[in-house]
């Protein structure tokens, strides 16, 4: 379950109000949804909340929950949640400019004759690539999207590319090298959440690398070589994780991939028996904002087991 302090939803909804005062953009919910989105990638960046696995999904319900366009006039926001908008909506721009420049750099070093059909999806495996923040489905989906509709190949290839997009472009041709790798981890990702039904903290990044734990250690059934290097599986549990939000629905999960999910499943329980944790417990985490006194616990359930915050070797230098 997640707990909401209302002083902060208050606080981060006016400065959703703000952000669509400041740059009129609110002509659909999605478009609503993603500016919510933004505003709280860039708080929990900022160190000012604090979002496990897929919490900020729910987080995003909370913000537009009874959002009415037509009372941004009406709207009042202090200059701290003025910041704030402004800080999201400069957030938004870099993560567009990074995405694209580092789609540029990929096309032109790695495949110049990129089928219209795979931009998207490169673009994917590029957005957790260049920022490490959480990024909302719906964020995620408006600058696929729009990064997608503005592309010139041709473009691209003439373009004088930035060394720091190539070699960021050079990390996401390593992600799609191991494409194969990162369906059948994701699969088993799908197949574990489908059966078992975690909560949304307990989606992330811990998780993924619980997948490939026992994949790698059950390689002999697969004909994949899950034998990474420390970079490549680090990308791999990125791209694995960010695209858990980009999931809408799935076919029914294999019997192969649900047997690796019972793995999960069983090494979990096994670690909570041994340490004499089979009670659900809460994972007390503060979130503040601007000083303000009032915190409040969020997240869910803990799985023991899964680490829920993402460990310092699966963090990414790209800025």
């Amino acid at each position: 379950m997640t707990v909401y302090a209302p002083a902060i939803v208050k606080s981060l909804r006016n400065a959703l109000y703000a952000y669509i005062n400041i740059d009129n953009d609110g002509e659909s919910s999605a478009a609503v949804r993603a500016i919510a989105g933004a505003i709280l990638s860039v708080q929990a960046k900022a160190g000012e909340l604090v979002l496990k696995g897929l919490a900020i999904e729910a987080w995003v319900d909370e913000l537009v929950r009874d959002f009415d366009v037509s009372q941004v006039a009406d709207s009042v926001w202090n200059e701290a949640e003025k910041a704030i908008a402004a800080q999201a909506k400069t957030w938004r721009e870099n993560l567009q400019t990074k995405a694209r420049a580092t789609l540029d750099a990929y096309v032109q070093a790695y495949a110049p004759n990129l089928d219209t059909h795979q931009i998207q999806a490169t673009i994917a495996t590029i957005l957790p690539i260049v920022e490490d923040a959480q990024i909302s489905r719906d964020e995620a989906k408006r600058v696929i999207s729009l990064v997608s509709q503005q592309f010139d190949g041709q473009a691209a290839i003439d373009r004088v590319i930035d060394p720091k997009w190539v070699i960021l472009a050079g990390k996401a041709w390593k992600a799609v090298h191991n494409r194969d790798i990162e369906a059948t981890v994701q699969d088993v990702v799908q197949a574990y959440i489908s059966k078992f039904k975690p909560s949304l903290v307990e989606i992330g990044e811990g998780l993924v690398e619980q997948a490939f734990k026992a994949l790698s250690n059950s390689k002999g059934q697969l004909d994949l070589d899950f034998e990474l290097d420390p970079e490549s599986q680090r990308l791999l549990v990125k791209q694995v994780n960010f695209k858990l939000r980009l999931w809408e629905a799935s076919p029914p999960p294999s019997k192969t991939a649900l047997e690796f999910a019972q793995q999960i499943h069983s090494a979990v329980a096994h670690y909570r028996a041994e340490k004499g944790l089979n009670s659900v417990s809460l994972l007390p985490q503060t979130t503040r904002l601007d000083g303000d006194a009032t915190s409040s616990s969020i997240g869910g359930e803990i799985s023991i087991g899964i680490e829920i915050h993402p460990s310092n070797k699966s963090q990414n230098d790209a800025g």
